[in-house]
């Protein structure tokens, strides 16, 4: 019995140490009446908290008051203000870092081109769905966490993996691999990122059939050519990747956004072959007897395309956040079956509406 009660005292000696001396511990408390209140804890007798703030000093607060109580880091203070993580610390403008999306911080993404949504499937693994308003093209992207011994050292590799939908019958299909390193918090960080994509092209070509054509003196073209439509090749190469995240205040970040693709154009095109033989039309004309028609399909044309995003991100609210870039985009087209051949460069101010579910 006497070690019965021993043990009893224990028990209830810790459980009161254990609200009573937490003075290490810093809160932050939001009151029904929107009042926001940061210190250390004292005590927590459960019908009121005694906190230790810095400008008011010691204040009781009674528990029927609080609406949250979060324990928080004191590098979370700043200038005596709470500035918090925010559940969209995963993305900067178009490209990701290596943190992984909470579980419970879920969150879809409006943009003027249309929508995503992005979940967490556990704590490191993440998902998403990325389409147009139209509904084509879509894609499905994922990506998977590396944590590390260095808490501020984080690596994932992930993969966006797209169709044209309904736009060209299904026809187009393209996909990005890569992996990222990030460094620092949640709050200051920077990435790096390396990957590959790989582009089919869309629609198609008509091409001169591969075969012999003897030419035909009576046809104003002289050749009797077969035509077939093809695929005119695809597009692939290397994609690099930079960004940072700054908060710069309490519900405003600075977001710095890079991306550069250096990818090279599979083309198809006909090479013909002319005989050393003539035969002469009625007029004395000499003309090659027939010609040798093939596909090259190793023609290879470079297309570089350079995107710096640098925006503001607000966040008004605890589950939305409003961000707007203004990105400069640089194109560099070498292959004449592009719609457009040359160097182009165009600013493009790009929207976006976070929601957190």
């Amino acid at each position: 019995m006497k070690n019965l009660v021993t043990l009893m005292f224990c028990l209830v000696t810790f459980s009161f140490l254990a609200q009573t001396n937490s003075k290490d511990s810093i809160y932050v408390i939001k009151k029904a009446n929107g009042v926001e209140l940061i210190g250390k804890l004292i005590s927590d007798d459960g019908r009121e908290v005694l906190l230790m703030t810095e400008k008011m000093g010691k204040v009781y607060i009674s528990k029927s008051d609080i609406i949250s109580m979060k324990l928080i880091e004191e590098g979370d203070v700043v200038n005596g203000e709470y500035i918090e993580e925010g559940p969209f610390t995963t993305r900067y403008s178009f490209t990701t870092n290596a943190f992984p999306v909470k579980q419970g911080e879920n969150y879809a993404m409006i943009n003027l081109y249309g929508p995503e949504v992005h979940f967490a499937v556990t704590d490191r693994l993440n998902l998403g769905v990325m389409t147009t308003w139209t509904g084509s093209p879509f894609a499905l992207a994922g990506k998977y966490t590396f944590a590390t011994n260095n808490k501020l050292l984080n690596f994932s590799i992930g993969g966006i993996a797209g169709s044209s939908g309904f736009l060209n019958s299904f026809k187009g299909y393209g996909g990005l691999g890569f992996g990222i390193g990030t460094f620092g918090t949640r709050k200051l960080n920077a990435s790096i990122g390396l990957g590959y994509s790989y582009f089919s092209s869309l629609g198609g070509k008509e091409l001169i059939k591969t075969g012999t054509y003897y030419t035909d003196v009576n046809n104003p073209n002289y050749y009797n050519y077969n035509y077939e439509n093809v695929r005119p090749g695809h597009t692939g190469g290397l994609a690099i990747s930079a960004g940072g995240f700054a908060k710069i205040g309490k519900k405003t970040g600075f977001v710095m956004d890079f991306l550069y693709l250096n990818m090279t154009n599979k083309t198809i095109e006909n090479n013909f072959v002319y005989s050393n033989t003539t035969i002469v039309d009625q007029f004395g004309n000499s003309y090659p007897e027939y010609v040798e028609v093939t596909k090259n399909e190793n023609q290879s044309y470079a297309t570089h395309v350079l995107i710096v995003m640098p925006g503001i991100r607000v966040q008004g609210k605890e589950n939305s956040a409003f961000q707007f870039n203004l990105s400069g985009v640089s194109l560099r087209f070498s292959n004449p079956d592009a719609f457009f051949n040359g160097n182009l460069t165009f600013p493009l101010p790009s929207f976006s509406w976070f929601y957190k579910f």
